[in-house]
């Protein structure tokens, strides 16, 4: 009896291991740049992943502390320590609070977010971003952005004029495989755009370039293009 109850707390441990495991993405609608976007569980290792200016920069791996689920841990970072603490909450979240204390200060920094792993509802798309027309003269878009906000799909456009670009219109886009669609009206133009993503850098899990086909209609005449537009890089 003694060791069936034994049998029964391991698996018990073992299935909130599991749980806990995995890598999850911060559930902000806006991340700054170095503040902390990705966190990766592997069994008794932790390893945070932070916003930087061209995707993501990571720490090492570090051993966790706790079991269950809750973890902890702790890296030198700079001139001080960065400590992490994971939990999950249950309904597929994880409670997450950074805490970053430097030698001389009595003060630490503290922040505290609400994480998902990777699913339709993450922030995470390859499409995300500002993306600009070098050709001026070709296409009707200069300038489009994509980003994902709790599971949809938002995407701005603009067009080239003389205050130097202006607003074509906003919409929900829609997702199929490498490709999103959208239609947005200005007023005068409507236009319909097939997005598709190219040179996917897996590194980055993101898109470097995209082909868009555009269907414009303005007072009745029907135009079909096609342009190539790039990331741009902040």
């Amino acid at each position: 009896m003694k060791n069936l109850i034994l049998l029964c707390f391991f698996i018990i441990s073992l299935l909130d291991a599991s749980v806990i495991e995995g890598r999850w993405h911060n559930n902000s609608s806006s991340i700054s740049r170095g503040e902390l976007k990705e966190i990766e569980i592997r069994g008794q290792l932790m390893r945070p992943y932070f916003k930087s200016r061209h995707g993501l920069k990571s720490l090492s791996a570090n051993i966790a502390l706790g079991r269950g689920n809750v973890k902890s841990s702790a890296w030198r970072v700079g001139n001080g320590i960065l400590m992490i603490l994971a939990q999950y909450t249950g309904n597929g979240k994880l409670y997450v609070e950074m805490s970053q204390n430097r030698y001389n200060s009595y003060n630490p920094i503290i922040k505290r977010y609400i994480f998902t792993k990777g699913s339709s509802h993450s922030n995470r798309l390859p499409f995300r971003g500002e993306w600009i027309n070098p050709d001026p003269y070709s296409g009707i878009i200069y300038k489009i952005k994509i980003k994902r906000d709790y599971g949809v799909i938002k995407i701005k456009a603009w067009r080239r004029c003389r205050k130097g670009k202006c607003l074509i219109g906003k919409n929900i886009a829609r997702q199929s495989g490498n490709r999103l669609y959208a239609s947005m009206y200005d007023g005068r133009v409507s236009i319909r755009a097939e997005i598709e993503g190219m040179e996917y850098n897996r590194n980055k899990n993101r898109f470097e370039k995209l082909r868009v086909n555009i269907t414009s209609r303005t007072n009745g005449a029907v135009n079909r293009q096609t342009i190539y537009l790039f990331r741009k890089h902040h």
